[in-house]
């Protein structure tokens, strides 16, 4: 399982005066190539144009539209980048440094189940992201379910139609994450006990056998 998102990079090359070239690439889309050369991204290219006052032409379309192929089973991601506001400034330009608030790519790490009965995806960019939802079903009898072997029931006209409602709220119960229901019995002293009755029972057992045969022998003296 993949988290995919985009970070793009975006050039201007100036031509003539009030004319410029917008060039835009998705970095973590190695799968749609330039045709023209294959160790690179696709890059997609807009033309814009400033009148005299600075101002976007509108005659200009301000946007640049990107598409990426079908990633690791994900759809095909399509968006828009709008260029709306930009303004050309008559004075001299400097170069800043690139400033990023996306993520990169993440692989899934694991997943940790909630209280609540979500399921919650962490990824190796630090990404977590909410997977499914377990729900709870509570039924009017509980005695009236059929067993189908393996601690699994199914619901009978006995039982009632199943409420389903999540972890903690209403009458359902809670969700416990990385638990595990263990017995109150101390099996050891348990065991113990079982074959010290045991031993008792077997004796009791012997000293009755030998009573009917004393018994038995005085009756037949007799």
């Amino acid at each position: 399982m993949t988290a995919w998102e985009t970070r793009t990079t975006t050039r201007f090359k100036g031509k003539e005066a009030g004319q410029w070239t917008v060039k835009c690439y998705d970095e973590t889309a190695p799968v749609l190539l330039d045709p023209n050369d294959k160790e690179k991204p696709k890059i997609f290219s807009q033309d814009i144009t400033f009148d005299a006052y600075g101002n976007l032409d509108e005659k200009t379309t301000p946007k640049l539209s990107l598409e990426s192929a079908k990633l690791n089973g994900a759809n095909e991601l399509k968006f828009d980048i709008t260029l709306f506001g930009l303004k050309q400034q008559g004075t001299e330009w400097t170069k800043s440094l690139p400033q990023t608030n996306g993520y990169g790519v993440g692989k899934f790490n694991g997943y940790a189940v909630g209280d609540n009965g979500q399921i919650i995806a962490t990824y190796s960019n630090q990404q977590t992201q909410l997977i499914a939802q377990v729900v709870m079903a509570s039924f009017t009898n509980p005695g009236g379910l059929q067993p189908t072997g393996d601690n699994c029931w199914t619901e009978t006209g006995a039982s009632g139609v199943a409420l389903i409602g999540t972890s903690g709220t209403g009458s359902f119960g809670n969700i416990r994450d990385k638990m595990l229901e263990a017995s109150n019995v101390d099996m050891s002293n348990e065991l113990v006990k079982m074959m010290t009755q045991q031993r008792n029972y077997q004796s009791n057992a012997q000293t009755i056998k030998t009573q009917d045969q004393l018994l038995q022998t005085l009756v037949t003296m007799r």
